[in-house]
């Protein structure tokens, strides 16, 4: 029929030629997305909002093409938006398994580029790597805000459009010279937010369960949180004599609506107990008819520590801190023994693990072929002390100390359990090109998840830090290589730390210094510690303050001739406790 209209006006056009016009129209016209779809956290108006686009190509996106996002101008891309806020993973289907791209501040060989245009009617380009683009048929998922956790955790959202309607997030994919690919919409409803009303027909007051602290704690204990759940949201108030009305008590726990409440207690006296009557009232009100006694006893004040008669402790001194350590003073109580403590958790397969009381060596001992170690000190002195340990791998490196302090009464038995000994880390080469990968490696816990931080050494912790992961292998060790596409000139400070799973997080390693396109400036030793005590702490931090807004040299940690906000996070990123 269209053929014969044509031919009745008198125009020839013959099969071929149409055809040909077609495709070459077919070539050129951008195809519809599909499946495409915006999931957000949060519908009210003018709140920041997380935002999990999806949706699936029609044509492949090359290497060094881009996904462009477009939100309708009410919605706000905040300033301070970056890549850090942006996760994008792949997929064959729509259901998985997706695969993360990584992402940083500008593409290059192997990690793509994510920009934004802050502001009302703003936008996020995601520019993809030269080498790996998104084939034809792939399913996408892209997430905006504090939900976009691969590589770094998402600190900023988009905030949502102040008045109550439907907007679209527009989605262009583009080839590597900008010419349009693929395009899609997605809708997005902001609603007002829906009010709950109280259940009027709930007759009963808050259950109170799980009060802490209970029992006996130590003599000289001063200040204490107390704390306690209830099994619904509510207010909670004490009195410190039994019988006092909810309504009369003038003690707040809580002040808002709350499942757990606490509250510092202070003026705390030895050898007493200490009794707390607690109610709560839900928000109807229903309020609790009888008091909830909050108990716990603070024994007699420490007695001296033992003579060296019979009782003499381990070795002790250095940076044990008060309490500690022998010497003299009045006889052992009569009919008490020493208290004991075990140390035990993982290390290096086969490795020795020193370990230190008040930093002076006790003993060394060797972990078994998984890394596990474990001792009994079957005598300690009385008092305050710090228990050190640390580690050396295969290559004869030293682990970073982990330290615990605690104080030992008499009579008792103790246990620091589930000690991670912080990872090793090396480079062969620490200064690399732009672009050039870094190779890091070490040894750590057999099988553990490996945490690798990178952050530019002149920002300290002013900006978050580039966080990759790799695994330890069964003889605990690991190994990574840092792509430095992107990273600008600067020394970074590399740590590295263990997680494992029924264990937990190590703390980090001995810090790495990379000098990408310059030498490192590598700190000199003990330079974070102001008052060379062999630990970065409240000292070096009182220091700091003490010399604030002066020219230094004293609290000048970066060497600008200034002490400020710069010298704080760069201490506080070297704090050891």
């Amino acid at each position: 029929m269209l053929m014969g209209k044509y031919m009745a006006r008198g125009i020839a056009l013959s099969l071929p030629i149409f055809f040909g016009i077609f495709l070459v129209w077919r070539a050129f016209a951008a195809l519809p997305l599909s499946f495409v779809s915006d999931t957000i956290t949060d519908s009210a108006p003018s709140v920041p909002a997380n935002h999990i686009i999806a949706f699936k190509t029609r044509q492949a996106v090359p290497a060094s093409g881009s996904i462009l996002l477009v939100p309708d101008a009410p919605f706000t891309v905040p300033s301070a938006f970056d890549y850090t806020d942006v996760d994008l993973a792949t997929a064959g289907s729509s259901t998985g398994p997706f695969t993360d791209r990584d992402l940083t501040a500008t593409a290059g060989a192997a990690s793509d580029g994510v920009s934004a245009v802050a502001g009302t009617g703003g936008s996020i380009t995601i520019a993809l790597d030269s080498t790996a683009g998104i084939g034809a048929n792939q399913s996408i998922k892209i997430n905006l805000g504090t939900n976009a956790t691969f590589g770094a955790q998402g600190a900023d959202a988009i905030l949502n459009p102040a008045s109550t309607t439907s907007y679209r997030i527009k989605i262009f994919t583009r080839n590597a010279s900008g010419g349009l690919l693929d395009e899609g919409t997605a809708m997005v409803a902001i609603v007002p937010p829906v009010g709950i009303e109280a259940n009027t027909f709930d007759f009963f007051p808050p259950v109170i369960s799980n009060p802490l602290p209970a029992g006996t704690l130590p003599g000289g204990t001063k200040n204490v949180e107390i704390s306690l759940n209830t099994d619904e949201p509510a207010f909670c108030r004490y009195a410190i004599t039994p019988g006092v009305a909810y309504g009369a008590m003038t003690n707040i726990i809580t002040d808002s609506l709350s499942t757990f409440h606490s509250i510092v207690i202070t003026g705390l006296t030895d050898n007493a107990t200490s009794t707390f009557y607690i109610r709560c009232s839900d928000r109807i009100p229903n309020v609790n008819p009888a008091d909830f006694p909050l108990s716990f006893f603070i024994a007699a004040a420490l007695p001296p520590p033992a003579d060296g008669t019979g009782n003499s402790p381990p070795p002790s001194g250095g940076g044990g801190g008060g309490g500690g350590g022998g010497g003299s003073g009045a006889p052992f109580p009569a009919g008490l023994s020493l208290p004991q403590i075990t140390l035990s958790g993982r290390a290096y397969p086969s490795s020795p693990v020193s370990i230190l009381i008040d930093g002076n060596l006790y003993q060394q001992i060797q972990a078994d072929q998984s890394g596990i170690f474990s001792l009994l000190i079957p005598e300690v002195s009385q008092g305050v002390h710090t228990f050190g340990l640390y580690a050396i791998d295969a290559d004869n490196k030293k682990s970073a100390l982990y330290t615990s302090t605690l104080t030992l009464i008499s009579g008792t038995k103790n246990a620091v359990s589930g000690i991670l000994i912080p990872p090793t880390a090396v480079m062969p080469k620490n200064t690399v090109d732009p672009g050039e990968a870094a190779q890091i490696s070490g040894l750590g816990v057999p099988l553990a998840d490996m945490e690798v931080s990178i952050i530019p050494q002149s920002a300290g912790v002013l900006v978050k830090p580039i966080v990759k992961t790799t695994k330890a292998d069964a003889a605990g060790a690991w190994a990574f290589s840092l792509d430095t596409t992107g990273l600008a000139k600067d020394t970074y400070v590399i740590k590295v730390r263990s997680l494992v799973d029924g264990f937990g997080v190590s703390n980090y390693s001995e810090p790495l210094y990379l000098g990408v396109g310059l030498a490192p400036v590598v700190p000199a030793a003990g330079s974070f510690d102001l008052n060379s005590d062999g630990r970065v702490n409240l000292v070096d931090f009182s220091i700091l303050l003490f010399n604030w807004g002066t020219t230094g040299p004293a609290g000048d940690l970066n060497g600008d001739h200034k002490v400020n906000l710069t010298d704080l996070s760069i201490l506080l990123f070297h704090w050891t406790g």
